[in-house]
């Protein structure tokens, strides 16, 4: 074999080695792609999850309070017609 054989050779060793880390490269990328779309989704959801739990504990935060003036309406009710 002469040099020019031998430099073809090597060289199209090292494309094919070049063309088979990009194709990995890129199938992880695009797995990758795929699980960011996934979690945003998840994130997405959880937000909108965390918002009416807030929106749920206020409201019940609002209804102990009133229950408490309520007690506490009642309590003095109490003392005052003793």
């Amino acid at each position: 074999m002469n040099e020019t054989a031998i430099i073809d050779v090597l060289l199209g060793v090292v494309l094919a080695l070049f063309g088979f880390i990009m194709k990995y490269i890129i199938g992880r990328v695009q797995d990758n792609e795929s699980k960011i779309d996934t979690l945003r989704v998840d994130l997405a959801k959880q937000g909108q999850e965390n918002q009416e739990l807030y929106n749920h504990i206020k409201r019940i935060d609002r209804n102990l309070s009133e229950i408490y003036k309520k007690l506490d309406e009642l309590i003095l009710t109490v003392r005052t017609n003793k």
